[in-house]
């Protein structure tokens, strides 16, 4: 059976196949992460390419999309239903990219490297362009630039996208947009020259074409030092008040986040015992921070790899082997960083642990939908759950109320969704620190658990505490407290929020004991490493950016203080790193001679 969006652009092809919508330019499609949109290129591929059309070109954002589109013309069951026998190929600004099949994939990036090959080839046959994920490309920029003359030549636009607003707030090119209220916002009217299909989160679960989102939020304290060597700390992240991008830093910088970790793999590990298929995915704020993971995930024996687009021929290695289930070579976890994206395809994904600090809500709502992908080959859906781990600040909140809520015909831009701290995810590997944060330690504090629905059904601290104790007490595990809760309302069993009926909430083997009150925080020696690394990660940087001779910056430190930092005092480094703040900002300069420089 074909999904609701499926079914409506199939109708709306064949209408198009007996000569109605005559002006019709665009077919914009809203589709929920997850819902099945890429289907649709295989339907209008079906019903259109003949009389009405030559050839298909699909455009992707990253090439690991490319081969999974390739692959959606293969599948036996849509040739069948669909009655086609088309077929497309890859191709990276190939000449003759069709090369005799009914169309070719390309990227982005591809047709900005060269905009000429793909306007010559629309101009020898009749094309339909789709444009996949087109919130890639921002309205006036260089891909738009590069894409304008290969759209503006084609028979027909499909535009399809699972998020329709950019990370950065700004316009998504080919869109149209207007005022509202004072405020502008996409335009999703259709009119003749414009047809749109939605098909929105609600729609999917009914359809059970995705599988219900359960979450466990951590909160946590931690403790910093800022630019000016003051020492910092909050008792929540969400009494953080302007701080709080510098206190999830520094948490997920910190203990907190093996902490949090651990939390996922138990109870990933948990729920395998149920479900064989079973996989988790772990999606870090860097390359070193994930390198750190799959160290931390395999000392407990268990197969984890990572996939990085630093590392992109090997992470789509890595991520073909992730989506291997029972064979040798299989890897159950994965720990990645901005690959957590469009094209990480993996329905047998249960849980996922959210340890970075990127508070865009579309990067988040896709990171989101890797588990939320109903697995056709594992569990009834009935039995199938995704769980996500997350730390319980202010900012991930507000993205997850903003999904639970319906799509409404008018889609605004939302700035205040975007951390600026934090890196554009589609432009960088790592997301961005907050400048001149020494991240001194932190600990998972308290717990709650919630579902992604329209209510946002969330227990408070003390409710999830007590389930858990519960849980633990008669060996219940593979669920959210969430789940267990609803399945004891269903028995007309009402639960206390007493705190005291739960006692402490012991995890297992895997998470550490929650810090409790009275605790120290970091070592002496655990903090002195900390600033000497981010002094000597300063000088480094410092010499980078000024062209200055390796070395230049520790020369300085040394004459300033006329002492070794590793002899120095957590006081004595405190002055070191104020000094150097003040005196040798990192910013890039014009270059200076490879001589001795002080400032």
């Amino acid at each position: 059976m074909l999904r609701r969006h499926q079914a409506e652009l199939l109708a709306l092809c064949e209408e198009i196949q007996q000569g109605q919508h005559s002006e019709l330019q665009d077919i914009l499609c809203s589709v929920t992460p997850g819902g099945g949109k890429s289907t649709l290129p295989l339907i209008a591929a079906a019903r259109l390419i003949g009389e009405y059309a030559d050839k298909l070109c699909w455009i992707v954002p990253r090439l690991s999309l490319q081969r999974q589109a390739e692959f959606e013309f293969l599948k036996t069951v849509f040739r069948r239903r669909l009655n086609h026998r088309h077929e497309v190929r890859q191709s990276t600004n190939d000449l003759d990219p069709s090369r005799g099949l009914s169309g070719y994939i390309t990227t982005y990036q591809a047709v900005a490297q060269n905009p000429a090959l793909h306007v010559h080839e629309f101009s020898r046959y009749r094309y339909i362009v789709v444009l996949d994920e087109p919130h890639h490309v921002e309205e006036g920029g260089a891909w738009e630039r590069a894409l304008a003359p290969v759209v503006e030549q084609a028979t027909l636009r499909i535009l399809m996208s699972g998020t329709l607003e950019r990370a950065n707030g700004r316009r998504i090119a080919f869109f149209p947009y207007r005022l509202r209220d004072g405020v502008e916002h996409l335009d999703l009217t259709p009119d003749s020259g414009t047809s749109v299909i939605r098909y929105s989160r609600a729609q999917a679960l009914t359809e059970r074409a995705i599988i219900p989102l359960f979450f466990r939020h951590f909160d946590a304290r931690a403790e910093w030092m800022n630019g000016s060597g003051e020492l910092r700390s909050a008792e929540t992240l969400n009494s953080a008040g302007k701080e709080a991008a510098q206190a999830l830093y520094t948490a997920l910088s910190t203990r907190y986040a093996y902490q949090l970790l651990d939390a996922a793999v138990q109870d990933w590990q948990a729920h395998k015992r149920e479900n064989p298929r079973s996989k988790l995915l772990v999606v870090a704020a860097s390359t070193a921070a994930a390198r750190e993971y799959v160290r931390h995930v395999k000392q407990a024996g268990i197969a984890a790899d990572i996939a990085t687009s630093l590392e992109s021929e090997q992470a789509l290695r890595n991520i073909e082997r992730f989506r291997k289930v029972g064979t040798p070579d299989a890897v159950d976890v994965l720990v990645t960083v901005q690959m957590a994206y469009e094209g990480l395809d993996v329905p047998s994904i249960t849980h996922l642990a959210c340890l970075t600090h990127i508070r865009s809500r579309p990067w988040i709502e896709q990171m989101f939908a890797r588990a939320t992908r109903y697995d056709s080959q594992g569990p009834a859906y009935e039995q199938q759950a995704a769980y996500a781990y997350v730390p319980d600040d202010p900012l991930i909140m507000r993205i997850i109320r903003d999904l639970a809520e319906e799509q409404e015909p008018f889609i605004a831009r939302h700035d205040q969704n975007v951390v600026r701290s934090s890196a554009n995810p589609n432009e960088n590997e790592d997301a961005a620190a907050p400048q001149f944060i020494v991240p001194c330690d932190s600990a998972v504090t308290r717990q709650r658990a919630s579902v992604l629905s329209e209510d946002v059904d969330a227990l408070s601290y003390e409710e999830t505490q007590t389930i858990q104790a519960m849980m633990a007490r008669h060996g219940v595990v593979g669920l959210s407290p969430v789940q267990l809760k609803r399945v004891l309302a269903d028995a007309g069993v009402h639960l206390s929020n007493d705190a005291s009926v739960g006692g402490d909430f012991k995890s297992g083997e895997v998470l550490p004991r929650p810090v409790v009150e009275g605790e120290t925080m970091a070592t002496a020696s655990e903090r002195e490493q900390r600033l000497r690394q981010a002094i000597q990660k300063h000088c480094n940087s410092v010499d980078r950016l000024r062209h200055w001779e390796h070395g230049t910056s520790n020369r300085l430190v040394l004459e300033q203080f006329g002492k070794s930092r590793e002899m120095m005092t957590i006081e004595e480094l405190t002055t070191v790193w104020q000094w150097l703040q003040r005196t040798q900002p990192r910013q890039r300069l014009p270059a200076f001679p490879r001589t001795r420089v002080y400032s």
